[in-house]
Order: structure tokens, then C-alpha cells, then sequence
């Protein structure tokens, strides 16, 4: 399904009329509308001949201003719903069976008081129209500042009454991809329309891929279910032994459930419930995006192809380089870890040392592969910590780490909005609660000696320490340079680029490190 959407300017220009048959050929969209139409009905009617099997509602231009067309095709189900001078709406139904949605296209005025009004009208029309709501055309007003170039300088106000309009109906800016800008104001000289058309491309056919487990904080609350977690933890279960049920309580669940989801504060002010689905829904919506640049340059929009690119990239990105071993290095490390500290780091774990570690982790925070979150482990360590304390001990005495443990989610977030490569992400692993609480035991053991076994250059990562110290002290070497202007010795500052340097660790390189540091081979 696609819908086409144009502020023509006229549609007696022939040049207009010529871009738009080209628009149509290539496109095929069951769904057009124009809007400063500027002719007679007799004009609109003539060009539904011109461009086939489309049926056409008008409404009629105000001298040679304004005017509203909706085409749309024979083979659609489209009933209008609402008009005015400045929208149409119209219900579309695709085919037997399709789920109907709602479409309006809008002309914006140029005058502010005008198109207040058109923005209170639109939100009337929310109620009537449900959730399933796509608005397009030209508002004639821009969200932020950066979306307009050179003219008058649009007023905060303009733009939050905007915003707020938006908001109120729970309306998303959708990604798009091509120009930022689609008017030109005539700077080009072009003739015909100095607006740009505007594609929607809505796929029906989007394969939902199989939805992970996880764990919903709601069953908490349940009576049952701690008798269940108890009769089916020590059971071998590739999946979750649980059920969601219905809501009991439904403001504390709600506010539970859509906490879990939004991962912000919120309930320390303004509403518990309503906010939480809007805000929620809001980001979802912006990080998503439905297709990304290969090293090519070449646009890859199938599932498939976007795994490959980013599977590409990131393998790239973080596999090591290869080095050889300098023996010679390795004589000058000195060794720092005494056998007392290796005692220390080796003791068996004990259940309350795995629950400090538990216990520092924020109970909403999301989970890794498997699905459940740290509050799952906080409201039944009585029951979990046995097995938790069994697994821990093992992986001290030289067992392997289970690969299902040891499994990660890779969680992509935009470094800017609209992002269209790779470079545009922030990676993040997403690890298992598990794993999670085996770490941060071994680092709270790790954390005492860190002072001892890290240099005193070193300015970060260690307590009493801060990475800030490095700004003075190339302050006062680069003061130093510039001061030195006599004598026989020479000072030069060298700048090292340390791009990416985390993501390109040589494992093989920090084990040999730590065992020349002292610490015993397991």
C-alpha cells in the first residue's frame, strides 16, 4: 500500500501534470492527494482520466486559492468520513479481511490563528477515528527549528502549539528518507510546483518474527506464583514456566507493567497511567528503522539484508588485529598478585555475597536472552540461591561457563534521529541476570587490590581517581611547551587516537598480561 501525497500548486501547468503521471507510473499508489489544486472540478476530473482507474472527492478551491482532491482507486474500499476546506478524511479498507485505518490529508494555513483552529478540529476528530490514524500533507509549520532554512525565524510558540497537537492525539513523525527540505520557495527557478511529493510506503506483508520470552513484572503480584517457581526450577524447562494472567488490579499493574516498559521515573510525578503508553510507544517508534546503508552506499530494507550489514559491520569492528607476542615485553611486567590474594579471589562464593552483588542491580533493568530480569532473581532469591551459589562454585573450580549463561543480546540505539548506517548506532550488550551476578561478585572481590595492581598514571576506573585529571595535566604540559623557548633540549606532544580502542581488546593478550601479573591460571 502506498500513499502519495503533493501540494501541486495548480494542476494547469503541464509540466505539473507530466511529473505527476511520471509519480503515478512508477508508483502505482491507490492513494493520491493533493492539495492548492487552484482549478475547477472539470480540471481534476480530466486528470483522473488522464492517469486510469482512480475515482476522485474534491473540494472545490476558493477563487484561485486553496482546493483539495482525494483519488483513489476502484479497487480500494475508500468512504470519506470528514471534510473541510482544509482536510479530508477518509476510511480505507484494502481488502477482504485487512484491518480498516484512517487517512487524513491536510493543508495547513499561513495563518497562525487559522491554523490553531484547524488543530483543535483534527483533534476532534481523534475520538472518532481510534488509534489507526495516518496524517499527511503540508501543516505549514515544521516540528524544530533545523527543519527550515533561511526566511523568518519560526517562534518557539509556533512551534510547541505544534508539538503539543501532536502529542495530545499520540501522533509519531515518521522516518523517512530523502531530502530534509520539500519546499524550495521557487529558489531553484523550477516551474510547476516548488514542493517536493511525499511517498508513504506501508508494507502489509512484514513477517513478525517469533517474540522472545519475558518476564512481566506483574506476576509477581500473583498468589500462585511462587508455588510455581518452586516446583519447576530444578525442572530442565526450555522456556518459561509461567503464564500471564489477567489483570487484577488494574491501576497497580498498569503502573507496574508500563514502568517495566518506559524504564523512566515517572512515577515520582504527573500521571501514573495515561503518560506511561503514550511516552512508551513514542520511543519504540523512534528507534526503529526499517532499513540501513551497506559499506557500499547501496540501501538494504529486508530483514535479512540489515542482519547481514550489521552482522558485517560490527564483526569488523570488534575482531582483534593480529599481533605477535614480544617476549621481551612480557620480562618487564612485574608480577603484583601474592598468593594470598589469589586465596581471596578463589574462596567459594556464598549466598550472601551473590545477593550484594544482586541487590546493587535497578530491578527493571533489561534482560539478556533468556528473559528475566533482575526482579525476577530479587523476589525469589530464597528459592534461586541455592542453584545460583552451585553454578558459581563450579565455574571457580575450572568447569565451563554454560554457553546458554554466557549468551548476549546486541541492542542497536540511534545516535541521531533518522539514522541510515551503521555508524549511526551505539551497540549495547544485553547479558543474562545470571552472568550479570557472577561478574559483579568477581569484581567486588577484584575491587579491594585494584589500587595495588594499577598504576598510579592511571587516572580512571579506580576509587579516589578521576579521568578529569588528564585535562589538567595536559594543561600544564602544553604550558610548559609553549613557555620552553631557550636552550639545547627539544619537548614535542604526541597525540594518540584511541578511537574505538575498547572494541578492539586482544583477549589473548589481557590473559597473558594477568598471569604475568600473578593471578593463578584459573
Amino acid at each position: 500500500m502506498k500513499v502519495l501525497v503533493w501540494n501541486c500548486q495548480g494542476l494547469g501547468n503541464p509540466l505539473t501534470v507530466s511529473q505527476l503521471r511520471r509519480l503515478v507510473s512508477l508508483h502505482s499508489p491507490p492513494l493520491i492527494f493533493f492539495s492548492e489544486t487552484k482549478n475547477t472540478r472539470d480540471r481534476v476530473d480530466h486528470l483522473c482520466v488522464l492517469l486510469g482507474s482512480y475515482e476522485v472527492f474534491k473540494v472545490p478551491s476558493v477563487g484561485r486559492s486553496g482546493g483539495l482532491a482525494l483519488l483513489f482507486s476502484k479497487e480500494w474500499q475508500i468512504s470519506i468520513i470528514d471534510f473541510f476546506e482544509f482536510q479530508i478524511t477518509c476510511k480505507v479498507v484494502g481488502g477482504k479481511g485487512d484491518r480498516p485505518w484512517f487517512f487524513t490529508g491536510v493543508y495547513g494555513s499561513c495563518k497562525d490563528k487559522e491554523r490553531a483552529f484547524q488543530w483543535r478540529y483534527l483533534h476532534s476528530l481523534m475520538y472518532q477515528l481510534g488509534p489507526q490514524w495516518i496524517l499527511m500533507g503540508d501543516f505549514n509549520v515544521v516540528l524544530h527549528k533545523d527543519e527550515k532554512r533561511g526566511g523568518r525565524i519560526k517562534q518557539g510558540w509556533m512551534l510547541k502549539e505544534f508539538r503539543f497537537f501532536l502529542e495530545d492525539c499520540k501522533l509519531v513523525d515518521l522516518y523517512f528518507k530523502g531530502s530534509p527540505f520539500t519546499w524550495r520557495n521557487n529558489r531553484d527557478s523550477v516551474q510547476g510546483s516548488d514542493h517536493n511529493a511525499i511517498l508513504l510506503c506501508l508494507n502489509n506483508s512484514i513477517s513478525h518474527s517469533k517474540r522472545n520470552f519475558y518476564f512481566d513484572a506483574r506476576w509477581v503480584k500473583d498468589e500462585g506464583f511462587k508455588p510455581v517457581i518452586e516446583k519447576t526450577w530444578d525442572v530442565s524447562f526450555p522456556g518459561p514456566p509461567l503464564q500471564e494472567q489477567e489483570l487484577g488490579q488494574a491501576w497497580r499493574e498498569e503502573e507496574l507493567y508500563w514502568l517495566q516498559k518506559s524504564r523512566i521515573a515517572w512515577l515520582h510525578h504527573r500521571d501514573k497511567n495515561t503518560n506511561f503508553h503514550r511516552k512508551t510507544k513514542i520511543r519504540r517508534r523512534k528507534n526503529e528503522f526499517f532499513g540501513i546503508e551497506d559499506h557500499r552506499g547501496q540501501w538494504q530494507d529486508s530483514k535479512d539484508d540489515i542482519r547481514r550489514v550489521a552482522k558485517d559491520y560490527f564483526q569488523n569492528l570488534f575482531t582483534a588485529l593480529p599481533s605477535q607476542d614480544d617476549f621481551l615485553f612480557w620480562e618487564l611486567v612485574q608480577s603484583k598478585v601474592s598468593s594470598e590474594m589469589n586465596r581471596e579471589l578463589l574462596q567459594e562464593g556464598t549466598a550472601e555475597e551473590l545477593f550484594s552483588a544482586l541487590d546493587c542491580m535497578g530491578p527493571f533493568k533489561s534482560p539478556g536472552p533468556d528473559g528475566f530480569t533482575p526482579l525476577f532473581f530479587q523476589s525469589n532469591w530464597a528459592i534461586l540461591k541455592g542453584a545460583l551459589v552451585q553454578a558459581f562454585n563450579s565455574f571457580l573450580q575450572g568447569h565451563p561457563f554454560p554457553a546458554e549463561l554466557n549468551s548476549t543480546l546486541l541492542v542497536f540505539i540511534p545516535k541521531v534521529p533518522h539514522p541510515t548506517s551503521m555508524q549511526n548506532f551505539r551497540p549495547i550488550a544485553l547479558c543474562n541476570v545470571s552472568y550479570k551476578i557472577f561478574s559483579k561478585a568477581l569484581a567486588n572481590r577484584l575491587e579491594p587490590f585494584l589500587p595495588c595492581l594499577i598504576n598510579d598514571a592511571q587516572s580512571a576506573f579506580v576509587p579516589n581517581r578521576l579521568i578529569h585529571d588528564n585535562i589538567f595535566l595536559a594543561h600544564d604540559l602544553m604550558h610548559v611547551l609553549k613557555s620552553k623557548k631557550y636552550g639545547d633540549s627539544h619537548l614535542m606532544a604526541l597525540k594518540l587516537d584511541m578511537a574505538k580502542a575498547y572494541d578492539r581488546v586482544s583477549w589473548s593478550f589481557l590473559r597473558q598480561f594477568m598471569l604475568w601479573l600473578g593471578f593463578d591460571q584459573q
